[in-house]
């Protein structure tokens, strides 16, 4: 009993309506990105299911959480041949990661990380970083996901250089899209553990 009440944490979602509904959702800590949700009413114990199909984001109060997206995401395994995206479409949930001017995403599955992003409120896109085979064992990558930042995510205050050795990690694209956001006066903060994105607007004139 004690364990399934840790677990069931109070949480929201959002549905295809608009409307929020406050609730106590199961934390599984997701390894990978989920596609449904077990939740129950915040005076029940009825475990009821939604999936993504019906849910537009959901998330836990004071920490992260997952919003819907149609995407074009590029699967290929590191055994592919091919240089450029395989592209899929498929409708996923993507954790925020960091919000601003620019916002963030990642997709795990299974055990690759992917990272997506959006200008204001533009479509969604995968920041392309793929390795692929040349010729019989060597590995090359296609670091495409730099040109990305500095076509769509660049200030002309944002340090070149930092373009140039950006790593296709977690850690390095959060501090280069705070970086970013921080030069329109939008400041991202982050908690240790969990992945809080909350936002606030500075104006200095």
């Amino acid at each position: 009993t004690i364990q399934a009440q840790i677990k069931f944490e109070k949480g929201w979602f959002i549905d295809n309506e608009n409307k929020k509904t406050i609730c106590l959702i199961k934390n599984s800590e997701w390894k990978n990105n989920p596609d449904r949700i077990l939740y129950k009413d915040l005076s029940g114990d009825e475990v009821k299911t939604q999936d993504i199909s019906a849910i537009q984001e959901f998330g836990f109060d004071g920490s992260f959480r997952y919003f819907r997206s149609h995407v074009k995401i590029d699967r290929s395994a590191k055994g592919s041949q091919q240089r450029n995206p395989e592209w899929s479409a498929e409708t996923v949930f993507l954790k925020v990661l960091t919000e601003g001017k620019a916002t963030l995403f990642q997709f795990t599955d299974p055990d690759v990380d992917f990272f997506f992003y959006r200008i204001d409120s533009g479509p969604v896109q995968q920041l392309v970083y793929k390795e692929y085979v040349v010729g019989r064992n060597y590995i090359s990558q296609n670091e495409y996901f730099r040109q990305q930042l500095m076509n769509e995510v660049y200030h002309p205050e944002t340090p070149k250089a930092s373009l140039n050795h950006i790593t296709y990690s977690k850690p390095a694209l959060t501090r280069y899209f705070d970086l970013y956001n921080s030069l329109f006066g939008d400041t991202s903060i982050m908690k240790a553990g969990r992945n809080i994105s909350k936002s606030f607007h500075l104006r200095f004139k």
